[in-house]
């Protein structure tokens, strides 16, 4: 059984976070297991330096008006502004980041006076200092109305929790941001293996199993998530 995290323990922003160890992993095969419906992003370099640098403008994550108004999130609604000028729209939730033991109300805001641009923020500085290149972050709801919360956690590009979540969720190089369903996903998988055993019973009834061995060796395909720097 996975050791219980506590979400309510306080830790220091300026502590870093090794992602490369085993619980990343853990905490990434237990969302996979149990979220419905996973957002996963892959960060810019904008989405993770605000965490080092004090001189940065974006103090957050960049969240496109797709994934923003497609339900995953509550519905912005507008910021009272007494003093007039243009529109902010705004919501606030709950979110959990078990890696660094922390309990956040994130809140996700859209100033209109910006075009589309919307940030999430709120947000652990520490799970995201030390991230490298094209990292991801992955987030799922949990419970509805006010007891919904959001289960976060970032996967750096370079640990090997990365290439569980590239190759469970099928992300390609060219992989930015969208919604994936984890079940749909196991469900490909079994049936790659019950595929691929019909197969293998085929080929040693058919004396071949050499052949369609070496065959396979040549064809198999690499799966280590990308490693190129996201703009942004």
């Amino acid at each position: 059984m996975a050791e219980t995290v506590d979400l309510f323990a306080g830790q220091d922003d300026d502590a870093s976070v090794d992602q490369s160890g085993n619980d990343v992993s853990e905490l990434l095969i237990r969302l996979l297991e149990e979220a419905p419906n996973l957002l996963v992003k892959k960060l810019s370099n904008n989405d993770r330096d605000w965490a080092q640098f004090t001189n940065k403008h974006q103090a957050g994550v960049y969240m496109p008006p797709k994934q923003r108004d497609g339900g995953f999130f509550p519905p912005l609604e507008a910021k009272p502004r007494p003093e007039g000028g243009a529109e902010i729209r705004e919501t606030f939730f709950t979110t959990e980041w078990p890696q660094v033991s922390e309990t956040r109300k994130t809140r996700l805001v859209h100033y209109t006076s910006k075009g589309a641009e919307t940030h999430m923020t709120g947000l652990p500085k520490t799970a995201f200092a030390d991230l490298s290149p094209a990292s991801f972050l992955v987030m799922a709801r949990f419970g509805e109305g006010e007891k919904t919360v959001y289960r976060c956690l970032t996967v750096d590009s370079a640990s090997d929790a990365a290439v569980m979540l590239v190759d469970a969720l099928e992300l390609g190089p060219d992989f930015l941001i969208d919604e994936r369903v984890p079940a749909e996903y196991r469900k490909r998988e079994r049936e790659r293996i019950l595929t691929f055993a019909e197969q293998v019973a085929a080929a040693w009834l058919a004396g071949t199993i050499a052949s369609f061995a070496a065959e396979k060796i040549c064809r198999r395909p690499s799966h280590s998530p990308t490693r190129r720097g996201a703009n942004g």
